[in-house]
């Protein structure tokens, strides 16, 4: 089971957004217990590029679990 803890505010949105890596596909650790995995764009298919995003997705979770990382950030802004 997933279990989702609610926000306890929210965040301030004054600055502006900006596009949190240079890929469409990101994976960045902020600590010991936090990652951010970055989906720009679910824009992959079996005749093009669909292995880029799966073996995105594999290795991310690989690395994931190597870190034992706690929380997991999906940041799908600019999607």
């Amino acid at each position: 089971p997933v279990i989702l803890n609610a926000l306890d505010a929210y965040p301030s949105f004054k600055e502006p957004f900006t596009k949190p890596c240079p890929d469409n596909l990101c994976l960045d650790f902020k600590d010991n217990k936090t990652a951010i995995l970055t989906i720009s764009s679910f824009n992959y298919y079996p005749w093009n590029n669909l292995s880029e995003f799966e073996n995105f997705i594999d290795d991310s979770f690989q690395k994931i679990n190597q870190n034992k990382t706690e929380n997991l950030i999906i940041d799908l802004r600019f999607n």
